[in-house]
């Protein structure tokens, strides 16, 4: 009579192909997981760009508004000629993307004194929309 003693080589090799399988499907659910990392960084660094490029549009013409108002303001224009040629609000969309756009109101305001500020803002918000990229509405 024979005694066996401890494991058959075909157990331990089974088992040796079983965490082969297992550390390859680990490393395939890894490469999968970072992929997907990888796609919506993508996304989102594209979307954060858009909208700091808009924000960078936005700027600017708000210096354009701002000088627009100062060189009315200082050439001794009344107020009420002041909010005759303006109007009491001023709106512009700059496109940060084919579906969404900033849009910023501006409340016009004709300062008391020089150091006051010549508007207000009362929206600066991204909204979905179908615009083309920059449109404006703007005072002239």
């Amino acid at each position: 009579m024979k005694k066996s003693y401890g494991m058959n080589i075909g157990t331990s090799s089974v088992m040796l192909i079983f965490f082969v399988l297992c550390l390859v499907s680990f490393a395939a659910l890894t490469l999968s997981s970072a992929l997907a990392d990888r796609s919506l960084t993508e996304k989102s660094e594209e979307k954060t760009s858009g909208y700091y490029e808009a924000c960078n549009i936005a700027e600017e013409r708000l210096c354009e508004i701002d000088e627009e108002l100062s060189d009315a303001y200082e050439s001794g224009m009344s107020r009420a000629e002041y909010f005759k040629k303006f109007g009491n609000t001023v709106n512009f969309n700059v496109a940060i993307s084919d579906t969404r756009s900033l849009y910023v109101e501006l409340e016009v305001v004709y300062p008391v004194k020089d150091k006051e500020g010549y508007y207000n803002i009362s929206t600066w918000q991204e909204i979905s929309s179908g615009l083309d990229e920059n449109t404006t509405e703007i005072i002239e």
